[in-house]
């Protein structure tokens, strides 16, 4: 039997219009801060300089409205009273934003992803001999069953070896909170699940959920370029830290440390 949890760790609260500011490397901290459209990202990614305004060349915008285009451009614009190069000044600063969201995003998703394998495997068995999905596949959805069909086809299109861990790989977020989803109380998280979040509320399926769902929602807005607004960056950040304390508190140590940090970051206005 895995270690249980030793008991759920304070979450962080975080409130509306409040930016993210930086405080130590990679660390995510509410800042009392009012959120100004138009302010602009500095000492960004780690020290990447990114300046004001002045990067914008404001007489040779020509290519803005038909390359980003104006329905994308459109919420930007109105935010700006029309100002094109403030508009896509606030564009850049959401690529960037999205940018170093994502990496998070992506080790958070790797990281529950292997959580979960894990806690599924026997502790005297190697994935490299064992599928989890294989041996539960009684239990399993038509959807969940359909998603691992698709990829194993996958991977033998590209003529890669179907192991445990490829398949893994081919699996979306979305498949991964899935399987924490109310469906599977009795038959996975109970005895084998609750185990991938140690640090964590042992017997909330619920709240485990509910984070990973508001992770999943913000990288999918990300990966379709879509705008994140101030409160969905205080989500994200929130959601992420959260699951990464749930499964190992040290992991988190080591993300604050190494991965991008959102510092001085004003986001549009929550208004939507």
């Amino acid at each position: 039997m895995r270690a249980r949890g030793c008991g759920e760790p304070k979450r962080a609260n975080f409130s509306r219009n409040k930016v993210l500011k930086a405080i130590t490397p990679g660390a995510f901290i509410a800042s009392n801060e009012e959120v100004t459209p138009g302010s602009s990202l500095s000492d960004y990614l780690g020290g990447v300089q990114v300046s004001t305004e002045s990067n914008i060349d404001v007489d040779n915008l020509s290519w803005a409205l038909p390359l980003i285009s104006q329905p994308r451009l459109a919420p930007y614009l109105t935010d700006a009273d029309g100002k094109l190069p403030l508009a896509v000044q606030s564009y850049r600063d959401n690529l960037l934003t999205s940018a170093a969201l994502f990496s998070w995003l992506g080790f958070t998703e790797i990281a529950l992803r292997n959580a979960i394998l894990n806690a599924l495997t026997p502790n005297d068995v190697s994935l490299e001999d064992f599928d989890p999905f294989i041996t539960h596949w009684s239990v399993l959805s038509s959807e969940t069953k359909r998603d691992y069909d698709n990829a194993v086809s996958r991977l033998v299109t590209k003529s890669q070896p179907a192991t445990t861990n490829r398949i893994a790989a081919e699996l979306n977020f979305g498949f991964w909170r899935y399987l924490l989803s109310a469906r599977y109380e009795s038959t996975l998280w109970t005895p084998y699940l609750q185990h991938a979040f140690q640090f964590g509320p042992v017997k909330s399926r619920h709240r485990v959920h509910s984070e990973v769902e508001v992770a999943v929602v913000i990288r999918n807005k990300i990966a379709h370029h879509e705008r994140i607004r101030t409160t969905q960056v205080v989500e994200a950040v929130t959601a992420v830290e959260q699951i990464l304390t749930w499964i190992e508190p040290t992991a988190l140590t080591w993300a604050r440390a190494n991965l991008p940090k959102l510092e001085g970051w004003s986001g549009p206005p929550d208004t939507e």
